[in-house]
């Protein structure tokens, strides 16, 4: 089936060491410019009309030109190419064309000439909101158990506050340790991630665009980065202690009291022992209870009016275990008390969500679940994402993703039992 592309902008931006050139289309496409620096020739095309040719039409064709590929990998909605010769003064002819999913397909973009002024413009400040998703981008992590840096520089504004990033333990045979933190943070939460799992966080950055992370065994440690955070997602140096005093019992904490502006608080808990570590977390006055193990998980919870939530841990839980809140988001967030209930997964297959009914100004979806299985496999997406990679988690797991613009996002499970749950919190800024 032949396919087609809307070319929906294209933009130019000069400079004196070349030219970049940016293009959104309206579906997920792979581009090349092709690009000549002499003009395109002219040629009449005959038409029939009504049995008789007219050379009215015409054609256009270059005779001497370059194909240009685009700088992102796959199929994508923007396309970047950044063109070092093409120097100031010099006039440049050009047009786009591409693939779906490596299929060619009939659109082109109009013909275009462009003179490089060799002026380059200030760039607009770029609008960012307090979650923005990005395609998929993998990343692999060095180094061992001392403190490593990551530099997310590459895909990352400079304005960036945190990274959204989906976390792999590719060691199949045993737990490895890992701790996540900004640097500059004071605390070290370092607790077994579950072999060949996979886990959702949210990870402060400095100025740099750096995180500090170790990690059991060096070279098992991967990840997706999905998005990255706004200014009003905040990453204080201090964490605040939200573990229980009291064994199997909730305990309630005024979240605002430290942090006045926080609507939905990130956390960071780890255990050596899931079995011994079934814990959960809510706003006051709610009755949600989806209590579970994980040994390494990062929950997250609404902040309600009042400012108070609670947790509780299962009354074995060891000294070891470690549960702080290290980050809070300050604008939009829609929730319920007890979370949007989505009933659970649909078994070995993806599971679409609505979160319409909970706000239609969703745009990132915040998923907590409850398996009665330790190793399923589990993942989450934007509704129509290619991104497909699963991993195995514990009972109790936290997600989050980008939700596409008509509400929906997708779930997966490998679990083949109706008795878990799922629920939602959306955010809306």
């Amino acid at each position: 089936m032949a396919c087609y592309i809307s070319f929906r902008d294209v933009q130019f931006h000069p400079s004196t060491t070349g030219v970049r050139i940016t293009a959104i289309t309206d579906i997920p496409c792979h581009l090349y410019c092709r690009l000549s620096s002499k003009p395109p020739w002219i040629h009449k095309k005959p038409e029939l009309r009504r049995g008789v040719q007219f050379a009215t039409d015409v054609r256009f064709c270059f005779t001497v030109y370059e194909d240009n590929e685009q700088f992102e990998p796959g199929d994508t909605y923007t396309h970047t190419w950044w063109k070092k010769d093409w120097p100031p003064c010099a006039t440049k002819y050009l047009y786009l064309w591409g693939t779906v999913s490596g299929q060619g397909c009939l659109s082109t973009s109009p013909l275009f000439k462009y003179h490089n002024t060799g002026e380059e413009p200030l760039p607009p400040p770029e609008a960012m909101y307090q979650l923005n998703a990005i395609d998929p981008q993998f990343y692999t992590f060095p180094g061992g158990s001392t403190w490593n840096y990551a530099d997310l520089s590459r895909d990352i504004p400079e304005d960036a506050t945190g990274a959204v990033i989906q976390f792999l333990n590719s060691d199949t045979g045993q737990e490895q340790d890992l701790a996540l933190r900004k640097p500059g943070a004071n605390y070290d939460n370092y607790q077994p991630f579950q072999r060949n799992g996979t886990l959702w966080a949210i990870v402060g950055l400095n100025s740099e665009r750096l995180f500090e992370y170790r990690f059991g065994r060096p070279g098992s440690l991967y990840g997706y980065l999905m998005g990255y955070t706004g200014r009003d997602v905040v990453f204080p140096d201090n964490p605040i202690n939200i573990k229980p005093s009291v064994n199997n019992t909730y305990d309630t904490l005024d979240i605002k009291s430290t942090w006045p502006e926080a609507i939905l608080i990130l956390t960071d808990m780890g255990s050596g022992d899931p079995w011994n570590n079934y814990h959960s977390i809510r706003p006051l006055d709610s009755t949600k209870e989806v209590y579970r193990g994980d040994q390494r998980s990062f929950p997250f919870c609404g902040v309600p009016a009042n400012g108070k939530i609670q947790t509780k841990l299962y009354e074995r839980a060891g000294p070891s275990t470690q549960w702080l809140a290290y980050a809070y988001l300050k604008k939009n967030c829609s929730f319920s008390l007890d979370g949007l209930d989505f009933i659970g997964f649909t078994p070995n297959d993806w599971k679409t969500l609505d979160f319409g009914p909970l706000s239609i100004e969703t745009r990132f979806a915040f998923l907590e679940y409850r398996h009665p299985y330790r190793a399923e496999m589990v993942s989450a997406r934007k509704d129509f994402s290619y991104f497909s990679y699963t991993g195995h988690n514990n009972n109790h797991g936290w997600m989050i993703t980008h939700v596409h613009h008509h509400l929906k996002c997708q779930v997966y499970s490998g679990n083949t039992d109706d008795t878990d749950q799922l629920l939602g919190i959306a955010e809306t800024h």
